[in-house]
């Protein structure tokens, strides 16, 4: 596999990773901060 198309994937799965562990600890930084969720 060429080099670019390998680093697009790997970047591309850090990315979308990223952002579901950011949802998955949400409510946790919501509680902590004392505000709602959507406020977060």
């Amino acid at each position: 596999m060429p080099l670019p198309i390998l680093a697009l994937a790997i970047a591309s799965f850090c990315i979308g990773t990223t952002e579901f562990v950011i949802m998955g600890l949400l409510p946790e930084v919501a509680a902590d901060l004392g505000v709602s969720i959507p406020a977060a």
